[in-house]
């Protein structure tokens, strides 16, 4: 079985054997009638992307699938869409992500981090017309990505990391082979791997290839991964077919969050507490806060529909712990306890 994040319509697309030039990048994003400039900048963030993709797989090669004898392949397919897809089954498994990714995150990255600095602004929405908005219409007002904060693209990588592990997680947690047979099943796979995409990506970006993407610090690590998490569920909302299915983003931020917390408390660099209560609200205090300003952002953004959608939030939480949550240990301990990857190797 294969398992789809974002919108599909574009792929397959041509696969990519190498990092692309701006040759490459102008002819396949035409539409897009980006300037020479910030082609050359694309790119560079290109390299950052497949860099970080290439270390990341390569570890979890060694340390966890060759001694299972088990194999992820990456590729890489020339797709302005947000896409990404891992299919395969008993240990062979191919994870498929468009272009599209990182340049879409950094798109709407660049958006969300101009209004959090910019709290005057009611919205950039005059930038966009027709109904388009960051995820469809790239840079709108920008001839150069040196007016992008280095924010906007630490934010828009960490993204494309984090869509890798949830990638990563349905292969090694044996949701590819297993199919589900309803909805709730649906959401619950897909809260498991936000749930171990955020233990991996706590993990994971303190071993980036570059010094100024790596985190050692805790709490940077936790405020990344709420960041990020918040983004690519918003994003994911916004182009998948299937967004009706997904609960709603702070409701996966909480997920991402808590497997976050639960790989650095296992390593003894997550606070500790003498009760579920008061764990329970130290991290909802954090992670408020830590997306407080990007949150306020989207609602004045010209993706704010998101936003306002989570008016219901209290009754997705209640879905998440009632229905989802139930559902995802009772398959966690059950059917995918024959298809996962023995992590103890």
């Amino acid at each position: 079985m294969g398992m789809y994040e974002g919108s599909a319509a574009e792929l397959p697309g041509n696969v990519l054997n190498a990092l692309p030039n701006v040759d490459d990048l102008k002819l396949f994003f035409a539409d897009y009638d980006l300037p020479p400039e910030m082609l050359k900048q694309i790119k560079n963030v290109c390299a950052e992307h497949f860099s970080e993709l290439q270390l990341l797989g390569r570890s979890l090669d060694v340390h966890r699938l060759q001694p299972a004898n088990w194999v992820i392949d990456v590729k890489h397919v020339f797709a302005s869409s947000f896409f990404a897809r891992v299919g395969g089954a008993k240990g062979k498994y191919q994870i498929c992500m468009s272009l599209g990714v990182p340049l879409v995150a950094l798109s709407v990255a660049e958006e969300l981090c101009t209004l959090e600095s910019n709290q005057q602004s009611s919205s950039l929405d005059s930038r966009y017309a027709n109904r388009e908005n960051s995820v469809n219409n790239w840079f709108v007002g920008l001839h150069s990505l040196s007016k992008v904060s280095p924010g906007s693209v630490q934010l828009a990588l960490d993204v494309a990391v984090l869509l890798y592990c949830h990638e990563v997680a349905h292969a090694i947690f044996g949701h590819c082979d297993y199919i589900p047979s309803n909805d709730n099943e649906r959401r619950a796979l897909e809260h498991d791997a936000d749930f171990n995409a955020g233990a991996m990506f706590a993990l994971w970006v303190q071993v980036l290839p570059s010094s100024t993407r790596k985190s050692s610090s805790s709490k940077m690590i936790f405020k990344r991964l709420a960041r990020s998490g918040y983004l690519l569920s918003v994003i994911l909302k916004e182009v998948s077919s299937s967004s009706k299915k997904y609960h709603l983003p702070t409701s996966r931020l909480e997920a991402f969050l808590s497997g976050g917390v639960f790989a650095m408390a296992k390593s003894k660099r997550a606070p500790s507490f003498s009760s579920d209560l008061m764990a329970d609200k130290y991290w909802h205090d954090f992670y408020h806060d830590q997306v407080k300003e990007i949150r306020e952002a989207v609602s004045r953004s010209s993706l704010r529909e998101h936003y306002e959608f989570e008016k219901d939030l209290s009754a997705d939480r209640a879905a998440v712990f009632k229905c989802t949550a139930v559902v995802r240990d009772r398959l966690k301990d059950g059917p995918l306890t024959l298809h996962r990857l023995n992590i103890s190797r």
